[in-house]
């Protein structure tokens, strides 16, 4: 039994699922990014501003849950009413 490498998986002329099909996909998209080295740093630039802004481990480092910005308001417009 030969055991094949992701590489070879994703890229498969004939997908046997729609999972690999995607996945294929997503490498070609990575293969054709990384050939380019304007597209890597444009995606060095944008990545780090797409992560989530408690990421990682916000509340073990500064002590507090990490709170979304809808929550934030709510508790700001309750306050201002009181």
């Amino acid at each position: 039994m030969m055991l094949a490498t992701f590489r070879d998986w994703a890229l498969d002329e004939s997908p046997t699922s729609r999972r690999q099909a995607a996945w294929g996909d997503r490498y070609r998209i990575w293969l054709g990014l990384k050939g380019n080295a304007l597209g890597m740093i444009g995606l060095s630039i944008l990545q780090p501003r797409t992560w989530p802004t408690g990421w990682p481990n916000r509340a073990r480092l500064t002590g507090s849950a990490p709170t979304s910005s809808a929550a934030t308001s709510i508790r700001a417009c309750s306050m201002a009413a009181a």
